[in-house]
């Protein structure tokens, strides 16, 4: 091939990498269209929790199945136990399309002869986007929630 004959390509080739970038510069999403609910990110979700004895608030609840379960915008869950003292801890990434988000929280006595018999516990808990601390960029934030859970004794 000669000389001019490639520069003649080149030039065709910037001229239509030029006109692309154009046209995609060019389009809009439109002004209603907020593209955070379209990009998925992550955001870092922290429950701690105390379980108890509804009976007496004093009688700390151990060795307890928790799992912490959501629908959006996947269904997901983890299971955590509760610790000597009743308390549970649940640390947990989730990527959201930065909407609200609401976690099912299930608690189950499956040691029922070292404890006595609690019937099985189900409460939510929500976290709102602008409840999060720290946004940067794709990353939504932190929450943080507390929550007491009181057991009530026997089976439903």
């Amino acid at each position: 091939m000669s000389k001019s004959w490639i520069q003649w390509l080149n030039k065709i080739a910037g001229w239509m990498i030029g006109l692309w970038v154009g046209i995609l510069m060019s389009c809009s999403v439109g002004e209603d269209t907020d593209l955070n609910d379209k990009i998925p990110a992550t955001a870092h979700y922290v429950i701690n929790g105390t379980v108890v004895s509804e009976k007496d608030i004093r009688i700390k609840i151990p060795d307890l199945q928790v799992v912490i379960s959501h629908a959006e915008p996947h269904p997901a869950s983890d299971t955590c136990f509760t610790g000597e003292q009743g308390e549970f801890v649940w640390d947990n990434p989730v990527t959201t399309f930065g909407k609200d988000l609401v976690f099912i929280i299930t608690v189950t006595d499956i040691d029922k002869d070292k404890n006595q018999l609690y019937a099985p516990y189900v409460t939510t808990i929500s976290f709102r986007k602008d409840e999060l601390d720290n946004e940067i960029s794709w990353f939504l934030g932190e929450g943080k929630k507390e929550v007491l859970i009181k057991m009530k004794e026997g089976v439903e």
